[in-house]
């Protein structure tokens, strides 16, 4: 019969639990991230239509419409902040994490 590799208690908990801390981490900053992201787009899109619709009254009149200025935005500006986004998560998911805290007395040389 085989006997299965008994390990000291706790000695690969530590690090599994370590290793579950740091996904969970970053999990939860990509959320947080994209909710972030999600707020400060609506926040621009919003901006974006109303100084149009504000400047520009010798349009036509589908050009002072809501819907036509969110369509221009969803065509021409969001593409660039979704590139922005999956940039921002790509460098959360690449970047390595500390896993210790920083210490004061570790202050940059």
């Amino acid at each position: 019969m085989d006997d299965p590799i008994v390990t000291a208690p706790g000695s690969d908990t530590l690090e599994a639990r370590a290793s579950d801390n740091l996904i969970v981490r970053r999990l939860e900053i990509i959320l947080w991230t994209i909710l972030l992201w999600l707020i400060a787009t609506c926040a621009y899109a919003y901006y974006y239509v109303a100084t149009i619709l504000a400047l520009h009254e010798e349009y036509d009149a589908y050009a002072r419409n809501w819907k036509f200025q969110l369509l221009m935005f969803s065509l021409f500006r969001l593409p660039w902040l979704f590139l922005a986004l999956v940039v921002l998560v790509g460098m959360v998911i690449v970047l390595p994490m500390r896993k210790t805290p920083v210490r004061a007395d570790e202050g940059i040389m």
